[in-house]
């Protein structure tokens, strides 16, 4: 793990230490992103061990805290932190949009021209970002982000995971080596690109990974969590898969047209073949098992095909509505 200057417990007032520090400090302006969702146990201890990292590796910085619709303490305590710190920025959401879109209010009130973004559990260790910034900057690329090299997940978290990346750079143009989370420094200007793309139903970080935004990836051995459980349960990761395969894949309505060719093509094989059987042999095919069996099947086919367009019809009529990605119902600045 990269070692980082810090600034606890030195006089910032001598002028020798000051000019020296200075020199160490990077010559940028750094705005860091983290979504909080009932993370009241693990925000004091982000903060205790972000605020030394930044000071430590960028001339300025801004943490900007966004409270994604938490039932705990988190923004009570995350006040608490703002009256210590004028370098915090609160975001408070009116309820639970989700991660993605909880990144998105970050990025849209983010100030500086490079922007982080990491878990608040501290599985994504801050002393990290000096190695993230280093490397986006003399990279010269939009954006630098952790690759896991080792997961303390469960199994089944893991296959899944494997599995979704899989899938999505099957289907879709989208190429992100596994082992990528959230966590990563990027470019404001890259953003900025993208931002007022009018677009509800696709996550943000998957609309970079489409765009073909360049970015090098940085192994990172990643921590335990501090506190608590993962939020981030098969049910989410199951619809972050679908976002991003319906919002840039028509894969799946292909598919549905190959298997229902495959389908008439099968019915078709079958029902010559009972034909030359009952012309040529006087065998008839006997009682109604296979064709209730026959029935079930294609049937089930049918509802499967009708969900898929079901599914793209749904997010053509919410693209269309054009609702907010997200709602801020209270900003500390």
């Amino acid at each position: 793990m990269p070692q980082v200057a810090t600034t606890k417990g030195v006089d910032m007032n001598s002028c020798c230490f000051n000019e020296e520090f200075k020199a160490t400090l990077k010559p940028v302006r750094l705005s860091v992103i983290v979504p909080v969702f009932n993370d009241a146990e693990v925000i004091s201890a982000l903060y205790k061990r972000l605020k030394p990292v930044l000071e430590g590796i960028c001339q300025e910085h801004e943490i900007i805290l966004v409270d994604d619709g938490s039932s705990d303490d988190s923004f009570s305590i995350m006040k608490d932190l703002k009256d210590k710190d004028d370098k915090l920025v609160l975001l408070k959401l009116t309820r639970n949009f989700g991660q993605s879109n909880a990144i998105t209010a970050g990025l849209d009130n983010a100030r500086h021209e490079y922007i982080a973004i990491m878990d608040s559990d501290l599985q994504d260790p801050p002393e990290f970002l000096d190695t993230l910034l280093t490397a986006c900057i003399e990279n010269d690329c939009d954006m630098a982000i952790a690759r896991r090299i080792q997961r303390s997940d469960n199994f089944l978290k893991k296959m899944a995971s494997a599995m979704f990346n899989r899938v999505s750079k099957w289907m879709t143009t989208i190429d992100v080596k596994p082992g990528m989370g959230v966590f990563r420094v990027m470019k404001k200007s890259a953003y900025d690109k993208i931002c007022d793309v009018p677009e509800v139903t696709g996550t943000t970080l998957s609309l970079m990974y489409w765009g073909g935004f360049q970015y090098v990836a940085v192994d990172m051995h990643r921590e335990a969590r501090h506190a608590g459980s993962s939020g981030y349960t098969i049910r989410k990761m199951f619809h972050l898969a679908l976002d991003r395969i319906l919002s840039y894949s028509l894969w799946p309505l292909r598919i549905a047209i190959l298997t229902g060719i495959a389908t008439a093509a099968a019915g078709f094989i079958l029902g010559l073949v009972l034909i030359i059987r009952r012309l040529l042999l006087s065998i008839s095919a006997p009682g109604w098992t296979s064709i209730v069996v026959l029935m079930l099947f294609l049937f089930g086919l049918n509802f499967t095909i009708i969900g898929f367009m079901g599914e793209y019809i749904g997010r053509v009529y919410l693209e269309v509505k054009r609702r907010p990605k997200y709602i801020i119902s209270k900003l500390v600045k």
